[in-house]
C-alpha cells in the first residue's frame, strides 16, 4: 500500500496517461517502426538472405503471442509499472546489444527472434491498456484511444529519423543504438506511472471526492461507488 502522504485530491489518471503516452512512443513506436528501415540496410552490409534473417521477425510474432499469458501473471502478482520496467528494460539491452556485437546472423535471431520479443511483451500494449483501464472507466474508450495514437506517431517520426541517422552516419547501427536510446527513456518513465487508483485512495475516472461531489449535484448517482477497496 502506498504511502498516505503521497494521497492527493487531484486525480491522477490524466497525468498518468501522459506518462504511458510517452512510453508507448518512446518504446514501442520508435523501436518497432524503426525495424522496417533499418532492417534492410542491415541484411545488405552484413550478406545476409532475407528469407534468413525474416525468421526472427516471424519468431518474434510467435514468441509475443505465446508469452501473453506469463506476462498477465506477472501483472496480477507485481503490477503494470514493473511490468513496464521488466520488458523496457529487456527491450533497451537487445537494442544496445543489436547496435554493437551484432555481426552474425545467430546473434541477430537471437536478439531480435528471442530477447525482443519479451520486453514488447512484457513493455508493451498489455500493461499499457490494463493501466488505462484501472484509471478510467467512462472514459476509457477515449484514453485508450489516445495512449494508442502514440505507436503511429512514433512510427511516423522513427523512420525518416532513423534513414537520416544511417545516411548521416553510414551505418545501421546508429539506427539501433538510436532505438535503444528511446527505450531507455521509455523505462526511465515506467517509474513514474502509478498502479491502481485505490493504492492513492482514488476511484477510476476521478478522486473519491470529486466522485462524491459529482454525485451529489446529480442528486442519484448514475453508477454506483463502493467504499470498500
Amino acid at each position: 500500500m502506498t504511502d498516505v502522504s503521497e494521497h492527493s485530491s487531484k486525480f491522477y489518471g490524466w497525468s498518468n496517461l501522459r506518462i504511458l503516452f510517452a512510453i508507448y512512443f518512446l518504446g514501442m513506436g520508435m523501436v518497432f517502426y524503426g525495424f522496417n528501415v533499418i532492417f534492410p540496410e542491415m541484411i545488405t552490409d552484413m550478406g545476409w538472405s532475407r528469407g534468413d534473417a525474416s525468421w526472427a521477425q516471424s519468431m518474434r510474432g510467435v514468441l509475443i503471442g505465446f508469452s501473453a499469458p506469463l506476462v498477465a501473471i506477472f501483472i496480477n502478482r507485481h503490477g503494470t509499472r514493473k511490468s513496464l520496467i521488466l520488458g523496457l528494460s529487456i527491450l533497451t539491452l537487445g537494442l544496445f546489444l543489436l547496435g554493437t556485437v551484432t555481426n552474425q546472423l545467430w546473434h541477430w535471431l537471437a536478439l531480435w527472434g528471442v530477447l525482443m520479443p519479451l520486453g514488447f511483451a512484457f513493455g508493451g500494449v498489455l500493461p499499457i491498456q490494463t493501466n488505462v483501464s484501472y484509471w478510467f472507466n467512462a472514459k476509457r474508450s477515449m484514453a485508450l484511444g489516445i495512449v494508442m495514437t502514440a505507436a503511429g506517431v512514433g512510427g511516423f517520426v522513427a523512420q525518416p529519423l532513423y534513414a537520416w541517422l544511417i545516411q548521416e552516419f553510414g551505418s545501421w547501427q546508429f539506427g539501433w543504438l538510436a532505438a535503444g536510446c528511446c527505450a531507455l527513456g521509455a523505462t526511465l518513465c515506467a517509474f513514474m506511472v502509478k498502479g491502481k487508483p485505490e493504492e492513492y485512495d482514488q476511484v477510476p475516472d476521478g478522486t473519491r471526492k470529486q466522485i462524491a461531489q459529482t454525485n451529489s449535484s446529480q442528486g442519484t448517482a448514475k453508477v454506483y461507488q463502493s467504499s470498500v477497496s
